[in-house]
């Protein structure tokens, strides 16, 4: 089966990242099948860090249906960018 993969750079200062993603295949959990990424930053956490939340979500079919989705949550200062590829 194909697999649609993600990755992506964050800078060093980051202070915490927690990443959650899964795949349901006919009620099967899958890990690490990811496209279509699109991106919310928030700006307003404490007035000294950004918020960043990443969305994911692919659909295949190959006479099943598969859907995936990932979550990607980072906080960083604001002074730093997120470069994702």
């Amino acid at each position: 089966m194909p697999e649609a993969k993600i990755s992506w750079h964050f800078p060093k200062s980051i202070s915490y990242i927690s990443k959650n993603d899964y795949a349901l295949l006919s009620g099967q959990a899958l890990r690490n099948s990811i496209s279509n990424l699109t991106l919310i930053a928030n700006r307003s956490y404490h007035g000294i860090l950004i918020q960043c939340q990443a969305h994911s979500s692919a659909i295949q079919t190959l006479n099943k249906t598969m859907i995936t989705q990932q979550y990607i949550q980072t906080i960083f200062r604001p002074e730093i960018n997120i470069i994702l590829i």
